[in-house]
């Protein structure tokens, strides 16, 4: 069962990291692509001029696309063929997979690795298909501009798809804050959603510039790096979109998982409120039926034998247009021997009292009512007919959905039990209880926080493992996007150096510009995990009260940070090298060599 749980777990994990993944490389290649059609806007002109079509260009474009990401599929096939077995053994010592877990290369990896090459060029080809439908509208009169300038106006279509994203991802907010509180923890609902604000937010951004860009265009400098940035909004948005990623994702995501912890860890003290001890085993994989029935049998003691489990059942539906798989899935569940006032569930509808194998207890979630007949299976696939006795409070987002007698927990010795005792006499009798029976008697509060730290730490390894690739991604492509930026525009440092700017002024100014559009996009990105943590705290407080949003601020403070200095390295030191102090200002300035006739 614990293999089945881990299991379960793991494929979760690894589903929403290529999930989240899949969508940096799309929107990061995209933004990529797009700022390369817009620094060769004459180029491309100039092959329109000449007499090229507009599918020629466009076939030229996604040609590009597809040898760049037919090299980089292959290496990443080589990357996995040595990467995936020391992931798979890092898994297992991380405590995410069972010990048994490998990763073995057989003949179905080479069809596994034929399917990763392909998706690998299949991503990079539809990253660009905006990009090489605009680099086919481009007008053959644009190679006789005397200056690249991008068109003012920006496609209807791109304004419609951000107002669309945003728009689903504000309404799933609302629909998980106020009905659904409790897929409000789920991975895979909350990726989905930071997916929507973040893809929303990156196609508005050429939009929101203006706006954003107000309070820097103070004084000269300042209105001359507004100026800048809105003359070339195409660009500017390329150099936010990979920022906005790598903040957005961080800051939404580690917030979020840092809260929902200290929701399970409140939802794990309410469940044991009503304790003061728990019995665990010292050295067995848990506590024998003796040692239960001894605890039961000491005066003044009131103990409940409990074990964590899951049950599979089918979902239920949220609406009658239900678009989930038709098979069973695992759900958390709750084995007792007998309900006791040692074990706080509040019940809200009929009573846990004659809880046995023919009887089920359910959480408020499951929308049942007392007498309903719910169809489930046991953690070994055995199926079960049993009717709802008790409908209960939710404990928690994290917490039990399912309370079944302990034969129906599947053949897991009990794992704890709590005690309640009403005198130090009590007391005394349960440590000689346990004494000689291998197991410990810890106070409740000890074990709870000793519980939480556990849970911490296995989330702390789980989105190490969820976004660590999305994050070096998205650094990868604040690198590329920014060192494209600047290395396009070689021409502009030359002219500045031309009005009379020192190479200093020239650097401070493209660091300055960069570092604007850094912190445009970790504005944003701010709006975004606003939202996403906003909608976190009213489901938790609906569900278990008053709750505080915790962010990790040192982590997310560091990874902010790395953005700011990425993004000023990757631009300041190629405008540092394009202006030489011995080389001519106006050498930089031709867009091309021009011929010089020779007398003969």
């Amino acid at each position: 069962m614990q293999d089945t749980t881990e299991l379960t777990g793991l494929t979760t994990f690894l589903g929403v990291a290529a999930l989240i993944s899949a969508f940096v490389a799309v929107t990061v290649t995209a933004s990529a692509f797009g700022l390369s059609v817009a620094q060769r806007r004459r180029d491309l002109a100039l092959l329109r001029t000449i007499g090229a079509t507009p599918k020629q260009v466009m076939r030229m474009v996604c040609a590009e696309a597809s040898l760049v990401g037919a090299g980089g599929s292959v290496a990443g096939c080589l990357l996995g063929l040595v990467g995936a077995p020391q992931l798979a053994s890092w898994i297992v010592r991380q405590g995410l997979a069972p010990s048994w877990f490998r990763v073995y290369f057989t003949t179905g990896s080479v069809l596994a690795l034929g399917i990763a090459f392909l998706a690998g060029v299949a991503v990079a080809v539809l990253s660009v298909l905006v990009a090489a439908v605009r680099a086919g509208t481009i007008r053959p009169t644009d190679a006789l501009r005397e200056a690249a300038v991008e068109p003012k106006r920006i496609g209807p279509v791109r304004l419609l798809g951000g107002l669309v994203a945003l728009f689903c991802g504000v309404a799933a907010l609302a629909a998980v804050a106020l009905i659904f509180p409790s897929a409000a923890t789920d991975p895979k609902t909350e990726a989905e959603i930071v997916i929507l604000l973040i893809g929303g937010t990156a196609l508005l951004s050429p939009f929101l510039l203006r706006s954003l860009t107000r309070p820097f265009g103070r004084g000269t400098a300042g209105m001359l790096l507004r100026a800048s940035i809105l003359t070339g909004a195409r660009r500017a948005a390329a150099a936010i979109v990979p920022v906005l990623i790598t903040a957005g994702l961080a800051a939404s995501i580690l917030g979020a998982n840092d809260t929902a912890n200290a929701a399970a860890s409140a939802a794990e003290h309410q469940q044991a409120a009503g304790a003061g001890f728990v019995v665990l085993p010292a050295r067995t994989p848990g506590l024998t039926t003796a040692l239960v029935d001894r605890i039961h049998s000491i005066s003044g003691v009131q103990a409940t034998a409990v074990t964590d489990t899951n049950m599979l059942a089918f979902q239920p539906p949220i609406t009658s247009l239900h678009l989930e798989a038709p098979i069973p899935i695992p759900f958390s569940a709750l084995g007792i021997d007998r309900p006791s006032a040692a074990l706080n569930l509040k019940v809200t509808a009929g009573s846990l009292t004659g809880l046995d194998d023919q009887t089920i207890a359910v959480d408020s979630s499951w929308n049942k009512h007392v007498g309903d007949i719910m169809k489930l299976w046991q953690p070994d696939g055995t199926p079960l007919s049993l009717k709802v006795i008790a409908v209960v409070a939710s404990s928690g987002l994290s917490g039990p959905s399912l309370i079944v007698d302990l034969r129906n927990a599947g053949a897991a010795m009990p794992a704890r039990v709590y005690v309640k005792t009403d005198s130090g006499a009590s007391g005394a009798a349960l440590l000689a209880a346990v004494r000689s029976q291998h197991a410990r008697v810890v106070p409740i509060s000890r074990w709870s926080a000793a519980v939480s730290n556990q849970q911490a730490q296995q989330n702390e390894v789980g989105l190490e493992l969820l976004l660590g690739i999305a994050i070096a991604y998205s650094a990868i492509g604040i690198a590329n996007t920014f060192l494209m930026s600047t290395g396009g525009r070689r021409s502009e440092p030359a002219l500045l150096h031309m009005t009379g700017a020192i190479r200093r002024q020239i650097v401070w100014i493209v660091a300055a510009e960069s570092l604007v559009l850094t912190l445009i996009g970790i504005v944003l990105s701010a709006v975004v995990s606003g939202l996403v943590l906003g909608a976190l705290y009213a489901a938790l407080t609906g569900e278990i009260g008053s709750v505080s949003i915790i962010l990790p601020w040192p982590l997310v403070g560091a990874i902010l940070g790395g953005c700011v200095v990425i993004a000023v390295l990757t631009s300041a030191l190629p405008a540092w090298f394009q202006v030489r102090p011995h080389r001519r200002p106006s050498a930089s300035i031709q867009e091309a060599p021009i011929p010089t006739l020779v007398r003969s």
